[in-house]
């Protein structure tokens, strides 16, 4: 699920497969550790830098299942 939810909001972005396109301009989410779990929902509901707030637009569990796909490819 995090997997589709990740493909529908944020690899414009972050991208394809956590690939991180952006040069730069986007945080690469492979650098997330596990400890930064209250770092990322907080930057996923409030926005950072060029990055919008998704408050209202995503769920907790939606994000909890972000977190939890990009733990699954970071963490191997």
């Amino acid at each position: 699920m995090g997997e589709r939810i990740y493909a529908d909001y944020c690899w414009t972005c972050h991208g394809e497969r956590l690939s991180n396109p952006g040069g730069g301009t986007s945080f690469d989410l492979r650098r997330l550790r596990p400890d930064d779990y209250s770092r990322f929902v907080n930057s996923v509901l409030n926005g950072k830098n060029q990055m919008p707030p998704w408050r209202g637009v995503l769920e907790t569990e939606q994000i909890d299942s972000i977190w939890a796909y990009i733990r699954a490819n970071v963490d191997r």
